[in-house]
């Protein structure tokens, strides 16, 4: 099984703010599937390859307020 991440919105300040999503339950850059920051588009996927676990990690300033962000997350089988 891997995880499968959608994005539903995000928004969120380009300068100052960062989501990374991670493949596993450790934070190294080896694992990091992505770094979001300011507008994605939905529908936008996103995928773990090697683990059934995502670990989302969020950054801020706290300087500014945007809308966020919304996912929705599925379980997939299969390969890459």
């Amino acid at each position: 099984m891997r995880v499968l991440v959608t994005v539903q919105s995000f928004l969120t300040e380009k300068c100052c703010d960062r989501l990374y999503l991670y493949d596993g339950n450790v934070t190294e850059n080896k694992d990091l599937i992505i770094e979001l920051s300011g507008r994605r588009e939905p529908n936008e996927n996103y995928t773990t390859f090697n683990s059934n676990i995502m670990v989302l990690v969020f950054t801020s300033d706290s300087a500014g307020e945007y809308e966020g962000f919304n996912f929705t997350f599925d379980a997939i089988d299969g390969e890459k």
